[in-house]
């Protein structure tokens, strides 16, 4: 009796003692990325109309660092990279009509595995998504505020 005690008090801690969580997906690299969803200031927009890139520079464990690049055309009616509500942004190129701009991103996978958050420095965007594969992410983007908007991009990697 002493013995079987023994053997299941072992076998619990065996089997109740985490499991080695694998490497996270590294992220590191360019992605290619186009999102589709609406916003108060412009309505509803398909796939294609907007596309950038999301560069992943480092990643440590399941944290990662990086950039999100993109552009919009210049209306009357848009603010410009000047307006006060977003003084931080890294105007990268600028011309009569289409401003070109970086933000700072922060993330980290998890809890899942399959799963990742971000969030930019200048906004309060936060960004939910999916790992598909080492090549393949998608996420949703969510911006409350004056330029509110909510939008669901697919990404792919374009470079390591």
């Amino acid at each position: 009796m002493h013995v079987f005690r023994t053997v299941s008090v072992c076998l619990g801690l065996v089997l109740a003692s985490p499991v080695p969580a694998a490497e996270p997906t590294n992220l590191v690299g360019t992605w290619q990325c186009t999102s589709r969803g609406g916003a108060f200031h412009d309505g509803f927009y398909a796939a294609g109309q907007n596309v950038y890139e999301l560069i992943i520079s480092a990643q440590q464990g399941p944290a990662f660092f990086g950039n999100y690049v993109w552009s919009w055309e210049l209306t009357d009616e848009e603010f410009s990279p000047d307006d006060e509500d977003l003084p931080d942004y890294a105007v990268i190129s600028e011309d009569r009509k289409k401003v070109t701009v970086k933000e700072e991103v922060l993330g980290v996978i998890g809890p899942r595995p399959d799963d990742f958050t971000m969030v930019d420095r200048i906004d309060t965007s936060r960004f939910d998504g999916a790992i598909i594969d080492e090549n393949y992410i998608e996420y949703t983007q969510i911006r409350s505020g004056k330029f509110a908007f909510a939008d669901v991009a697919v990404c792919r990697r374009a470079a390591r």
